[in-house]
């Protein structure tokens, strides 16, 4: 079936959309993350991890640092299971 011209009835592309939204809200929650970090109440964690995730899914870079920050966490994790540490021996 041939491809038939966009007219008034057609539904527009959704996927450009969707792509500012996630950047957007990448970078809210990257935003609301640093500020989290400096205010006691939020911790700015939990609003930087989404926020890269988001970022990510539009911006490569965002990705390279989501991956390195994964990788960190599991170091981080298995260090800390096998007991090694900063001042431990």
């Amino acid at each position: 079936m041939p491809d038939r011209p966009r007219g008034l009835g057609s539904p527009p592309d959704i996927r450009p959309v969707w792509r500012i939204i996630r950047l957007v809200g990448g970078i809210v929650l990257i935003i609301a993350g640093l500020i989290g970090t400096l205010l006691p109440v939020v911790p700015g964690f939990v609003l930087l991890i989404p926020g890269l995730a988001l970022l990510g899914s539009v911006y490569p870079p965002a990705r390279r640092l989501l991956v390195r920050l994964r990788r960190w966490i599991r170091r981080r994790g298995a260090r800390a299971e096998s007991g090694a540490g900063p001042g431990r021996e």
